[in-house]
């Protein structure tokens, strides 16, 4: 019999690796101290899904980062959608022109674009071309020592009562497609209850100020590899602030030089109606 080719050999080798680390996660979450609201567990001082913890461990187990790759991070509703339209357009510029009709902004939400690294299996995220895009809502302390010592890194943080409230609409709206397409009960809080919540530091990967300040310590620490980004500066001046931040040294570029309008252009394309 033939033998197996490497690269099958080593995705057996991640999966098995990938189902203990899942399968020891799912023991320890069991004596977790848990929010039913959200489905959260707090872990290591912040409270995050259950299936979110899942993923994670997969991740600290199994996978590989490159030394291109580009991680963007936020606490969810913070701007992570626009980060990732701006970081995909600035990122493939060379192979998708800002002006062509077809550029997968146009025609693709950026989440489609652009994965969460704690919720897609690990073997297709270490298949994905370099460089790699790749999202998380992970706090900076539970992200893989492999990432955080030689990774890339930008992170978005929004004024904490805006966050707070486009969570609490978007969780209300999640849990109504739910119930209307599946019949599933998902917990739908008032407001003043995910208020209390959110202030008592339990909102998804909160608390929220801690999930922040990690990662602008870690931008002070490593200003040429974390980019500490404030959604009210980008909505104010977007071009300026990207542009005359560390953007470049996060997205570097072979040849060639940085602000021109092609540049402007990438980082415009999140403007579009399309989008």
């Amino acid at each position: 019999m033939s033998a197996a080719p490497t690269g099958a050999v080593a995705g057996e080798e991640i999966d098995e690796t990938t189902f203990r680390a899942q399968a020891e996660m799912s023991e320890i979450m069991v004596s977790l101290p848990r929010c039913p609201v959200y489905l959260t567990r707090q872990y290591r001082g912040f409270w995050i899904r259950e299936f979110v913890l899942e993923g994670m461990a997969a991740v600290q187990a199994s996978f590989e980062p490159m030394p291109t790759d580009v991680f963007l991070a936020s606490c969810p509703k913070s701007g992570t959608t626009w980060l990732k339209a701006l970081a995909f357009a600035t990122l493939n510029r060379a192979t998708h022109s800002p002006s062509d009709s077809d550029h997968p902004l146009r025609h693709h939400n950026p989440h489609d674009c652009v994965a969460f690294l704690e919720t897609r299996p690990v073997p297709e995220t270490m298949a994905l071309p370099s460089p790699r895009l790749l999202a998380t809502h992970l706090p900076y302390s539970l992200l893989p020592r492999r990432i955080t010592e030689c990774g890339r890194v930008v992170y978005v943080c929004r004024e904490p009562k805006d966050a707070m409230v486009s969570f609490w609409i978007y969780n209300n709206k999640i849990a109504a497609v739910l119930h209307r397409q599946l019949g599933l009960e998902s917990p739908s809080p008032t407001f003043e209850d995910a208020f209390e919540l959110f202030c008592r530091g339990q909102s998804s990967s909160g608390p929220h100020w801690r999930h922040a300040l990690e990662y602008w310590e870690e931008s002070q620490r490593r200003p040429g590899k974390v980019l500490f980004l404030k959604y009210e500066d980008m909505l104010q001046d977007l071009i300026g602030n990207a542009m005359n931040r560390s953007w470049v040294p996060i997205f570097r570029r072979r040849g060639g030089g940085w602000g021109g309008a092609g540049d402007r252009a990438a980082l415009q394309l999140q403007g579009t109606q399309e989008l």
